[in-house]
């Protein structure tokens, strides 16, 4: 599929690209804009209208003469959006229950499951698991991919782990003779998984683990078994 032509993209996408860039224009500021950007002939007066029918749908805010995007109407097509997302999903994977998360985590944690989950399938096809999630950055990613596999019909425990902990105390029972998936948001340094492998490679053979995958939502360090090819990574996944 083409990508969309600018001259075919719809006028009031091509406005928003412009204030996207700018705090507020003008009406002729923005009319101007497009005159010199784009190989479009359009009047003033179409400019004016469109920019008026964005107003009166509250895509666009106007400070006396300027216009300026409406930030609550974006957040509004988010809201939508994610909610198509989450129907789509459920659909798509064949789950019948919404997962928990933070609503700024909503998407990345569907996301991550739609990558992850036919993996974990296939990794723990005919056998035991558990899920190791890494306190913290990994409680929502790791609980959500936790009850997708119980939907599915996987018998699979979950443990959370202290990336910080210098004990390699962990549940024997959670974990003995199993397959674990490790997951956390991400890997940044390698710091923290260099951390946790080493409490869990310390009782690898103690408690006869059977293996170890590492699954992350986003893999900066490029040291994760799975990661999400589309991650997007936000200043908030990097804290």
């Amino acid at each position: 599929m083409e990508p969309t032509k600018e001259k075919d993209k719809p006028l009031r996408n091509v406005i928003l690209d412009i204030l996207e860039k700018e705090r507020s224009l003008t009406a002729k500021q923005i009319y101007y804009t497009i005159k010199k950007d784009s190989s479009r002939h359009l009047t003033y007066q179409a400019v004016f209208k469109c920019l008026k029918e964005m107003q009166r749908k509250q895509m666009l805010i106007s400070d006396k003469k300027s216009y300026k995007i409406n930030i609550d109407w974006l957040f509004g097509m988010r809201e939508g959006i994610e909610k198509k997302i989450n129907s789509c999903f459920l659909n798509e994977m064949q789950v019948d229950t919404d997962f928990e998360s933070p609503p700024e985590l909503k998407v990345r944690v569907l996301q991550f499951l739609r990558d992850i989950g036919p993996k974990a399938e296939t990794y723990l096809a005919g056998g035991d698991g558990t899920i190791v999630i890494v306190s913290g950055g990994g409680n929502s990613f790791g609980t959500a991919l936790f009850y997708y596999l119980n939907q599915k019909g996987f018998k699979v425990n979950h443990i959370i782990l202290d990336r910080f902990s210098k004990s390699s105390s962990l549940l024997k029972n959670s974990i003995y003779g199993r397959k674990l998936i490790v997951v956390d948001s991400g890997t940044h340094t390698g710091t923290t998984y260099k951390a946790v492998m080493d409490i869990l490679n310390s009782v690898r053979e103690k408690y006869k683990i059977k293996d170890i995958k590492y699954a992350t939502y986003y893999d900066t360090a490029g040291i994760a078994d799975w990661s999400c090819p589309n991650a997007y990574i936000g200043s908030e996944m990097l804290m």
